[in-house]
């Protein structure tokens, strides 16, 4: 199940799709608990990314999710939990979960910013966020297609390569295409009130949550 919205991705501009995204992204890191809950119900009921995406995306970063989790229970200074020296403080507890909350929302983003936008519209979206990026050869262009190839990269499913894979030398890949024709669609009404919402909803966490 691809990730499906209110406003059906495929009638918005994808570069209004990222940037409400990236509000959101900016907004979590200022919610506290309450608004980390709320960002996270919206984003489960409303935005519905596909959770086995989602759920993939946490396998893949558990050892980095468990990681901060333990270094900021044990680094921040507070009362012991349960009056037990051996065991995280409970404003370490408090801000360790927080942490690693705002990190499993910005993972959520990310599937379903990619189940949104997939393929070329992803850089449909990074072309149209970078005006410039339109002169061919201009910097901005090249830049969009170094993201958008290390965010394919991030989308890729199966196996990852272990480090006895690294030792044997590797294909190089086949069918690459040299070059991408794609057509920036035109910005609507639809899209300025989805960033205006997002806008204000990504403030609203910064001042509020």
């Amino acid at each position: 199940m691809r990730g499906q919205m209110l406003f059906r991705s495929m009638i918005l501009h994808p570069s209004s799709l990222l940037l409400v995204c990236l509000f959101a992204l900016v907004g979590i890191q200022f919610a506290g608990m309450t608004g980390l809950l709320a960002a996270l119900a919206v984003l489960a009921f409303v935005a519905r990314p596909p959770l086995n995406a989602w759920w993939r995306l946490l396998v893949r970063m558990r050892w980095l999710l468990g990681s901060a989790w333990l270094i900021i229970a044990y680094g921040v200074p507070g009362d012991a939990w349960l009056d037990l020296p051996w065991l995280p403080t409970e404003q370490g507890l408090r801000d360790a979960t927080l942490q690693v909350g705002r990190l499993a929302f910005t993972l959520g983003c990310l599937a379903w910013l990619f189940a949104s936008l997939p393929g070329e519209r992803l850089m449909v979206a990074l072309l149209g966020l970078l005006p410039q990026a339109r002169r061919a050869g201009s910097p901005g262009e090249r830049l969009a297609v170094r993201l958008w190839l290390v965010m394919g990269l991030v989308q890729e499913q199966g196996r990852q390569p272990g480090w006895r894979d690294m030792l044997h030398p590797q294909a190089e890949p086949d069918g690459l295409p040299e070059s991408l024709q794609l057509a920036l669609p035109d910005w609507r009404p639809a899209d300025a009130a989805l960033i205006a919402i997002g806008g204000g909803a990504g403030l609203a966490l910064m001042l509020f949550a």
